[in-house]
């Protein structure tokens, strides 16, 4: 779904978080499932890097969301030193179409795997 933010404000989050845990493709699925589900419904858009236990998410939407989905985000026991890289409003969405994209560093081209990798 593309949603379209021209009268309303749109904020940006980028966050990484340690993983208390290792987390399976079977785990990673179903949090991406749920996910996917409440930033439909809320007018979120995104992406989440996972790579050796390490969180890397940029979410995308109105504030009010934005902010209520990282106060689920670092209230959730999976997630531990949870570090905002940058958090403010921003004109676009760098993904409109994704409710939840996903990528491990493997599927990025090596200059963004590199950046990714190095956090």
């Amino acid at each position: 779904m593309r949603f379209d933010m021209s009268h309303t404000d749109l904020h940006r989050l980028i966050y990484v978080s340690a993983a208390r845990e290792s987390l399976d493709r079977a785990e990673i699925d179903g949090l991406l499932a749920i996910s996917r589900r409440n930033n439909d419904r809320d007018a979120i858009t995104g992406l989440l890097i996972y790579h050796d236990m390490t969180f890397i998410q940029l979410l995308e939407g109105p504030p009010e969301a934005i902010a209520r989905c990282f106060g689920r985000i670092t209230g959730d026991p999976r997630h531990g030193e949870v570090s905002r890289l940058i958090d403010g409003p921003t004109e676009t969405r760098s993904f409109p179409e994704w409710q939840m994209g996903f990528a491990t560093p493997g599927d990025l081209p090596e200059p963004a795997r590199d950046k990714i990798i190095s956090i």
